[in-house]
């Protein structure tokens, strides 16, 4: 398993007072991953933009802002999955801010992903691999997917979709929907309070299934 920890800098005096505060340290980590693998990335604060590399590896930059969080980037040994992960150490409490993390991971082609945060938003871009992302109330901006399964799941999170090709399934309970020029065999969009708006793209009549679902209240 090949792991990374991100390095500490320090030590500011504000008003006479020595605070033990971390500036923002970035490190980068380079995985290898088999075709057809999946990476997948836990993120509760900060930001998360996954795009399409050049390399046959996953390069992971992780920019954290405390020395009270750390970063864990690891690939199985037949390299058919990579795991990353942000997690507090222990008998640490760290701050909203302190937990921040900010990631830019880029992915081979044909890769899948799975993201999972609570507040720090989602960025795609030109991704080719099955999608699987997920938040609380972080933003989730998704574009230039093709012939992919694409799968969101929010819950106050607005979700913007943007030249997208595929299976398309969205579910958010109270997140606005915005979609441009998205289509594709299937294209489910669910809400329960947020509105959902399309513009662009073919005409609606070369869609096979559309759904557009907003369950009334009970």
């Amino acid at each position: 398993m090949n792991k990374f920890h991100p390095s500490i800098v320090c030590g500011v005096l504000v008003m006479g007072t020595a605070l033990a505060m971390a500036a923002p340290s970035t490190r980068q980590v380079n995985l290898a991953i088999a075709a057809g693998g999946v990476v997948s990335v836990v993120n509760n604060c900060g930001s998360v933009t996954i795009h399409q590399g050049s390399q046959r590896l996953v390069v992971v930059n992780a920019t954290k802002h405390s020395d009270k969080v750390e970063v864990d980037a690891a690939n199985t040994l037949d390299g058919n999955r990579v795991e990353i992960r942000t997690h507090s150490l222990p008998q640490q409490q760290p701050s909203r801010e302190e937990s921040k993390v900010d990631y830019d991971v880029a992915v081979p082609p044909g890769i899948s992903v799975i993201v999972s945060t609570a507040t720090a938003p989602i960025t795609l871009d030109n991704v080719s691999g099955d999608v699987s992302l997920s938040s609380d109330t972080g933003l989730i901006t998704v574009r230039n997917v093709g012939n992919s399964y694409l799968r969101i799941r929010g819950v106050a999170a607005p979700v913007v979709l943007s030249n997208i090709t595929g299976h398309v399934e969205v579910t958010s309970s109270g997140g606005s929907v915005q979609l441009t020029k998205v289509s594709g065999p299937k294209v489910t969009v669910g809400t329960t309070s947020g509105n959902i708006t399309y513009a662009g793209g073919p005409s609606p009549v070369r869609w096979k299934m559309i759904i557009l679902f907003r369950p009334s209240r009970t």
